[in-house]
């Protein structure tokens, strides 16, 4: 999601002209929350009048509103729950957390199977390739089971394998991510960019604590 249209001057003001010109907002938040984490955060506490607005934490942009004090995820706030964003393979964009443990290790396996042995094309919705892929992503730099090394070059394989049936893959991703070229290399270096440069926001809260040693097995 590109933010730089919702960036502001730190002051109330600037906040409730961006909400009202570019987000759509048709009341005036009254609190301004600021969040460490744009996609996992608590606002569970607040018992104020509503709708609330969500703000970074150093005051320079807003990522929304809503009137629901129980929203963890930048995806859950106005406007973008209800124009929802459509990801693609290998977006840089963080999923929900909020799946049960069946779901999680469900995905997780089925994930660990994808890598393990590679199809000869997708074989899944956009959404659950990019939600399995995240929850394995999230198991690995929890528990460090396996090298992150390892995953990037799986993640390539994989990669290299569905886009070589359909090359069309390519060029959805150099339109989505700005690549200079729709080729295999540009999107494996993509891939390895982001995997190498995106950190852990929060706490898995030991969800993959008992599972880590099944995945390096799965994946070696």
């Amino acid at each position: 999601m590109d933010l730089d249209k919702y960036k502001c001057s730190p002051d109330d003001d600037s906040y409730k002209k961006c909400l009202k010109t570019k987000m759509g907002c048709t009341e005036t938040p009254v609190t301004f929350i600021p969040v460490k984490n744009k996609n996992n955060f608590d606002i569970s506490y607040y018992k104020g009048p509503l709708p609330i607005a969500i703000i970074s934490m150093d005051g320079l942009y807003v990522y929304g509103y809503t009137h629901d004090p129980m929203v963890t995820g930048i995806m859950q706030l106005e406007p973008h729950k209800s124009n929802p964003i459509e990801h693609y393979l290998w977006s840089n964009m963080q999923t929900s957390r909020k799946m049960s443990y069946s779901d999680t290790m469900y995905k997780l396996n089925h994930r660990c199977v994808q890598l393990g042995c590679p199809p000869n094309e997708l074989n899944t919705t956009v959404k659950f390739f990019e939600e399995s892929r995240y929850i394995l992503w999230l198991c690995i730099v929890s528990t460090k089971c396996i090298p992150m090394e390892q995953l990037i070059n799986m993640e390539i394989e994989y990669m290299k394998r569905i886009t070589g049936a359909d090359p069309t893959i390519l060029q959805r991703c150099k339109e989505e991510y700005h690549l200079p070229d729709a080729t295999q290399e540009c999107l494996s270096k993509w891939i390895e960019k982001m995997y190498k440069t995106n950190t852990l926001q929060g706490d898995t809260n030991g969800i993959f604590d008992n599972v880590g040693s099944q995945v390096k097995d799965m994946l070696n």
